[in-house]
């Protein structure tokens, strides 16, 4: 489902920039265009919230109905990890905020959650390395943070008529922010994790 994400967000971006680019030439197209945008537009973000709700909505079921497994305990941060990273890339490939304000946090939280993924590797079959509620909140704002860019990069507010934060730089501001807060939340959570290793 990660890579469907990425795929629609550089699609998305992709037919957008061909509908503003018909629109400037005043090609017949442009409608065209924009419609296909708006459709993988709505997609990639509907498929990223799909995949947070029923990440999240999973977790809850099977605390709720006591079916907490080994595997699952194991397997569920790494999806979540694997579903943030690679939409987080995508959104930083057609992403309009600057390179250098968005590819450090990028690789600050990729080398952390690469890091806890052969922690929690090596120890399989020992007692599980528990997922801290700090952790649990950092990867909410990641959800919250990978949702706004790929808002942002799809230019979803103005292909649905709301006012354009993504072209005014504000969105992105915003988005910046939260990205640099996650990569601070992942240091800080992986240096919970260091005795624990």
């Amino acid at each position: 489902m990660a890579f469907g994400v990425a795929w629609l967000v550089i699609a998305a971006s992709e037919a957008g920039f061909e509908a503003m680019l018909a629109e400037v030439d005043g090609l017949a197209s442009s409608d065209a265009s924009l419609g296909q945008a708006r459709v993988l537009s709505v997609a990639a973000f509907g498929l990223f919230v799909f995949a947070a709700l029923t990440d999240a909505l999973d977790g809850l079921a099977a605390r709720a109905f006591d079916q907490v497994s080994e595997l699952g305990a194991l397997l569920d941060p790494i999806a979540d990890k694997v579903l943030v990273i690679v939409s987080l890339i995508a959104v930083a490939i057609v992403s309009i905020a600057p390179d250098y304000l968005v590819l450090p946090p990028l690789l600050l939280i990729t080398v952390r959650d690469f890091w806890m993924t052969l922690v929690r590797l090596k120890q399989r079959g020992a007692p599980h390395l528990k997922v801290s509620q700090l952790a649990k909140v950092k990867t909410a704002l990641e959800f919250i943070t990978v949702g706004l860019g790929i808002a942002l990069a799809v230019q979803l507010d103005a292909l649905l008529g709301f006012a354009n934060l993504s072209a005014s730089g504000h969105g992105s501001f915003v988005f910046v922010i939260l990205l640099w807060l996650c990569a601070a939340l992942s240091l800080w959570t992986a240096w919970g994790y260091r005795g624990k290793t």
